[in-house]
């Protein structure tokens, strides 16, 4: 397999045209962090089953606070919101001498905790620099590419197409184009 020398240079010029023009083209035009919940304060994504249970909730934001943080974090839990349930559990080990034997033993127990949560759409007044920082990343003004409006404005049998979430994709199971939102 040759490397047409060529291509390589027109690649390379439309490379460089855009970055000219401020474009940097391997970067996503929107910033979207991933779409799994979050814990606001430690930035970690929920695991297992709390995926479902904070995702299938509905809200916007991935962000999730319980009722201390929101009101550590200045702002409050509007009234009559639900708090969403939060499941942790690990593995104690912990270290005893069993009563038959005089030995030094392990135990495997396994140690459950529920705790309740409240996304970001159910409060108010709440400011951390995540959130300044995700703002500040977006961009501030939507220009549509008027060619691609158009397109879709004129196409007689359309996809579907929804805005929200963290990336842009065609699903052709369903015949839609899912885009971030605006």
């Amino acid at each position: 397999m040759t490397i047409d020398a060529d291509r390589i240079e027109i690649v390379t010029e439309r490379i460089i045209a855009k970055l000219e023009q401020g474009i940097i083209p391997w970067r996503r035009p929107w910033h979207a962090e991933s779409a799994l919940p979050r814990n606001l304060v430690s930035g970690r994504e929920y695991r297992g089953i709390n995926v479902f249970l904070l995702g299938c909730q509905g809200y916007e934001s991935p962000y999730w606070v319980t009722f201390k943080q929101a009101k550590e974090l200045g702002g409050s839990v509007r009234k009559g919101e639900r708090a969403s349930p939060i499941v942790f559990w690990k593995w104690l080990e912990p270290k005893g001498i069993n009563p038959e034997t005089g030995e030094k033993e392990t135990r495997r127990v396994p140690l459950l905790r529920y705790f309740s949560a409240f996304s970001l759409g159910q409060c108010e007044g709440v400011k951390h620099r995540r959130l300044v920082e995700a703002v500040e990343a977006q961009p501030k003004v939507f220009s549509p590419i008027q060619r691609a409006v158009a397109l879709t404005a004129g196409y007689r049998s359309a996809p579907s197409i929804t805005h929200g979430g963290a990336k842009a994709f065609y699903r052709p199971d369903n015949d839609s184009v899912a885009l971030p939102a605006r």
